[in-house]
């Protein structure tokens, strides 16, 4: 009888040393999780006083004085004046459609004009060639019979590639309760590390 107390006793004593020890194992991990927790609203203040002074800046960077100071200095442009407005009756008149564009365009391709002019482009004058002895004409260069092209494949269809779950993020998964993949350091502190509110 005396041997079974003294083995329910060594027992109850091994029992302790367990409980005590997944209790002091708990106690950190929470301490480590709260000093994460710490770490990371610390460092969305931070962030977020970083994007509003990012934002300050931006704000004073795009005045439209500071711009108009900026495009003075350095565009050289100069401010409208009213001899530069014209009104709709002062404006050139549409030119006619040409009832024949093709034959236009070939026209001035054999004279050796440019085929497209546009507003008031005026045409380049052509220099004379210096009278002198005909030359022969090249003989024209064979064309070739157009090949007739094979159709194109069907192209083979493109598996579509299934949506993959998104991981919360570290925040996110605090905030909801859901338990992160974090490994506390190896080390045990001597003494247990407080965080101050």
């Amino acid at each position: 009888m005396r041997l079974l107390f003294r083995a329910l006793n060594v027992l109850v004593v091994l029992g302790l040393i367990a409980a005590a020890t997944l209790v002091y194992k708990v106690k950190y991990q929470s301490t480590f999780y709260v000093e994460r927790i710490a770490k990371l609203k610390s460092d969305i203040r931070k962030e977020t006083e970083q994007i509003a002074v990012l934002k300050a800046e931006w704000a004073r960077l795009t005045t439209p004085s500071r711009l108009q100071g900026l495009a003075d200095r350095h565009l050289k442009m100069q401010q409208l004046t009213v001899d530069q407005m014209l009104w709709v009756d002062n404006l050139p008149e549409k030119p006619t459609p040409d009832p024949d564009p093709i034959g236009t365009l070939l026209e001035a391709l054999e004279d050796g004009r440019d085929p497209i002019m546009t507003g008031t482009i005026k045409p380049a004058v052509k220099p004379k060639k210096p009278a002198g002895p005909p030359v022969a004409a090249k003989p024209a260069p064979k064309v070739k019979p157009p090949v007739a092209l094979k159709p194109l494949a069907k192209p083979a269809p493109v598996a579509q590639a299934k949506p993959q779950p998104a991981k919360p993020s570290p925040i996110n998964a605090l905030l909801s309760g859901v338990p992160l993949d974090l490994k506390p350091p190896a080390a045990i502190p001597s003494k247990p590390v407080t965080v101050q509110r």
